[in-house]
């Protein structure tokens, strides 16, 4: 029998110590292009339509990662936080609606960045919407497009997705 606990114990340190997720081995060069993306957007943005309101972009933790506050200042101000994990970047967006979406970007795409949800943590209930993706559009230095998708049930919502345009404050 304490062969059997000690193999079990064994076991379960052994899986606790491995990644939860298997990735391509690390490309510095990929991973630097990447996350170099959204590290140019640090500063105040503002948005071109009153509802937006003003985002910051600030570059934390020693430059490994960027938060992104949205509605700053405000009752339904919500922070997003963009860090590499193996060649892709993974966005975390600590939502309003009381819940949180990851969602990875693996390459940009021209001038945008297309995240595709993950997993979504602390969910009331299974078909409790949450924002299920995001494209940012680099317009140029000084104009950001913010491109959320709303998903409902596991799926994303057909229409326009909701979008905030900013314009970086001189």
């Amino acid at each position: 029998m304490q062969r059997i606990t000690l193999a079990l114990a064994l076991s379960l340190a052994a899986s606790a110590c491995n990644s939860t997720k298997a990735h391509d081995p690390a490309d510095p060069k990929k991973r630097a292009a990447l996350l170099d993306k959204v590290k140019a957007l640090e500063g105040t943005w503002e948005g071109t339509d009153a509802s937006a309101g003003v985002t910051e972009f600030k570059v934390c933790s020693g430059g490994t990662a960027v938060r992104e506050i949205m509605a700053l200042g405000t009752r339904n101000e919500m922070t997003n936080m963009y860090r590499l994990e193996g060649n892709e970047l993974v966005v975390t967006h600590y939502c309003a609606m009381g819940n949180q979406p990851e969602m990875h970007a693996s390459s940009p795409a021209g001038n945008q960045l297309m995240f595709v949800c993950d997993h979504v943590s602390d969910l009331d209930a299974p078909d409790e919407a949450y924002m299920g993706g995001l494209t940012l559009v680099f317009a140029d230095h000084d104009h950001l497009r913010e491109l959320w998708s709303t998903c409902v049930k596991g799926e994303i919502q057909k229409g326009e997705p909701f979008t905030i345009a900013l314009t970086r404050r001189k």
